[in-house]
């Protein structure tokens, strides 16, 4: 029985799969996760407020302080931002969230951080092919 010939089609070692599956979990990791980018606030007064060009700075009271975090997602380019409006009633402990988060998708992020995504993985991709085929070719 004559052999057939095997068809050409594209194949990469089972190793070079492995490392594949790791660089790739590394790379959804940093596009997914959510990072605290910025906490802006000032505090507001309940009572007398002192005048501030009188005394140079207000004296600080009772009172709520209120601000706004940005948490980012996305590596190497900020993909997504989520705003929210934070309150902190009489400075204690609790902190209040208003709202749902406003959220902000960058089109133009999204596809250069895919862009560089697949950059990374086809890196990984022929450095790993080669390695084997210098250590096939050294054998």
């Amino acid at each position: 029985m004559p052999e057939t010939a095997r068809r050409k089609r594209f194949q990469i070692h089972l190793s070079t799969a492995v490392v594949m599956m790791f660089v790739s979990g590394g790379i959804i990791w940093a596009n997914v996760s959510e990072r605290l980018r910025r906490v802006d606030g000032d505090k507001g007064f309940q009572g007398d407020y002192f005048n501030k060009a009188e005394y140079g700075s207000p004296i600080l009271g009772d009172g709520n302080w209120t601000g706004g975090k940005k948490y980012v997602r996305g590596w190497p380019c900020e993909a997504m931002q989520s705003l929210t409006l934070v309150e902190d009633y009489n400075l204690s402990a609790r902190i209040w969230t208003r709202g749902r988060a406003a959220r902000y998708w960058h089109a133009s992020a999204v596809v250069v951080n895919a862009c560089i995504a697949l950059a990374i993985l086809f890196t990984a991709l022929f450095s790993c092919e080669w390695l084997i085929v210098v250590a096939r070719k050294g054998a």
